[in-house]
């Protein structure tokens, strides 16, 4: 658990027992597509139309691994239709985009030319913030500071990426 936001944490991972019966009451439950599955519909331990986000990280590995693309998308099929679901993928091969068009029909494509996927390029920030004045200062800081080609900024609500 997060000591300073409070927020639950779950790993939806082989190994990981509870008994029948279980709820899981996690804000955020990370987990294997396999293990995930599971808890869905054979242990029921959280309910998949309650997700508010649905991410699917590595997906062109998910391509590539038998078995993991179908239980993506058996996921996939339960969720609400409000569910934002997000997948990102080292690459996008013809593969991996049927992939995707079948998780996500219609999706907002964010790549990189392949000259910038280098790490070197990419640089990643976290700034605790205890409000949204503090959110839009320190993103002010931020650009102020370096120069910013592109930028990915994620928002809990739609009403704060407008500010």
């Amino acid at each position: 658990m997060s000591c300073r936001t409070q927020i639950k944490l779950e790993q939806a991972v082989r190994g990981k027992r509870y008994p029948r019966g279980h709820q899981i009451t996690a804000h955020i439950v990370i987990g294997t597509p396999g293990t995930t599955v599971d808890w869905v519909f054979k242990l029921k331990f959280f309910d998949p139309t309650k997700l508010k986000v649905f991410v699917l990280d590595e997906a062109d590995v998910m391509v590539s691994q038998q078995g993991h693309q179908e239980q993506s998308i058996r996921i996939k099929k339960q969720l609400s239709p409000t569910c934002q679901c997000l997948l990102f993928s080292a690459t996008y091969e013809d593969d991996v985009m049927r992939f995707a068009q079948t998780v996500i029909p219609d999706p907002i494509l964010i790549k990189l030319k392949r000259e910038e996927q280098s790490l070197d390029t990419i640089k990643q920030f976290y700034v605790m913030c205890s409000n949204e004045k503090e959110k839009y200062d320190s993103l002010c800081n931020i650009y102020g500071t370096i120069t910013i080609g592109q930028t990915m900024i994620f928002c809990k609500l739609k009403s704060t990426a407008t500010l």
